[in-house]
């Protein structure tokens, strides 16, 4: 083998030993998960008791929720119901372990709606979508001048009907529990991942002791 290639073969496996090695990679211990459950829906309990003796996880690391079986639920009812008991379980848990994750059983629900719109405001979005369709329609007889101006209109009224509907504000239930340890973060839009790469040298305001892994 030429000497050139061995040294850059044994370099390189030096290199991998360090970022990829035993040292430089810690492992998820059955003591740092907890396992959520629903106990309003049928085998959840079960199913997670069997999860957890399969991995070995501590039985005390059994966290039930009460709430919706449903695929989507309220903020409301994920703030009281979901992540208030979750937190208050893993903060009496954390002063003798270090809980690094959590993994979600059948039962809990996946989504989080958007807020429910009062009455003005239901009213005002189908203002504005009687409005759009009418823009829609004219646009496909307009003239080739008249276009561009009819496609802003268009792109403001939707903009104006998201803002009202808040979609921004739907969420994953895994997402938000990933940061229930956080106190407060702003609900609207995507928050940067401390463990990304490109984010490692800089400030965030979400701080990598505060996100948990979460799975199903």
């Amino acid at each position: 083998m030429n000497s050139l290639l061995l040294r850059y073969l044994l370099l390189l496996s030096a290199v991998l030993s360090i970022f990829y090695g035993p040292s430089s990679v810690s492992a998820l211990l059955p003591d740092e998960i907890v396992v959520v459950a629903n106990s309003r829906a049928a085998d959840s309990v079960k199913l997670a008791k069997y999860y957890m003796k399969m991995r070995g996880i501590p039985s005390e690391h059994l966290i039930k929720i009460r709430t919706t079986w449903e695929e989507s639920c309220a903020r409301k009812d994920y703030d009281d119901n979901i992540a208030t008991p979750i937190l208050k379980a893993i903060n009496n848990l954390r002063t003798s372990t270090n809980i690094r994750s959590i993994v979600t059983m059948f039962g809990v629900p996946l989504k989080i709606r958007p807020p429910t719109l009062d009455f003005d405001d239901e009213e005002q979005v189908n203002t504005l979508r009687h409005q759009l369709q009418q823009l829609q329609t004219q646009s496909q007889t307009a003239d080739i001048q008249e276009q561009p101006g009819l496609k802003e209109q268009v792109k403001s009224l939707i903009t104006q009907i998201e803002l009202l509907l808040q979609t921004n504000k739907r969420a994953s239930i895994d997402s938000e529990l990933a940061l229930v340890l956080v106190e407060d973060y702003p609900l609207e839009n995507w928050l940067p991942n401390p463990f990304f790469l490109g984010f490692q040298n800089k400030e965030l305001f979400l701080k990598k002791d505060k996100v948990l892994i979460v799975s199903r």
